[in-house]
């Protein structure tokens, strides 16, 4: 016997077998993508949102307590969190230079500590839905 037509012998006999299972829970998983999506970023964001007053009600400077007492998340909707602190003077003490500390500011630097682990939080919880 040649190589030759030990080669074709081989080739006929060779078999390979793929076998995709579970095929239905994908396309169920690719289904529920456009209710699942909007669920997931809103809880990133709600959870987020509350990490970033309570952590701003620590920088807050306090003379009264009402200004730290005030920060609340006001609005939860599927695609945006609004929130904040509702006193009259909240805005200035935000801006306000001078006392003890160089600035009164308290609402930025928390959500500038804050971004990224949220967008972190996010891009984790959004691959999980696909993995």
């Amino acid at each position: 016997m040649d190589t030759c037509s030990i080669k074709e012998q081989f080739k006929k006999r060779l078999l390979i077998r793929v076998e995709v299972t579970g095929i239905n829970e994908i396309v169920n998983k690719f289904r529920r993508l456009p209710q699942t999506i909007p669920d997931t970023t809103h809880r990133v964001l709600s959870a987020g949102a509350n990490d970033i007053i309570s952590d701003a009600r620590t920088d807050v400077h306090r003379v009264s307590g009402q200004l730290a007492n005030s920060g609340r998340v006001s609005s939860a909707r599927k695609n945006d969190i609004t929130g904040g602190f509702y006193t009259s003077y909240a805005a200035r003490e935000e801006f306000r230079q001078g006392g003890r500390k160089a600035s009164h500011e308290y609402l930025r630097p928390a959500i500038a500590r804050h971004i990224p682990g949220i967008r972190q939080r996010m891009i984790a919880e959004l691959m999980r839905l696909f993995i």
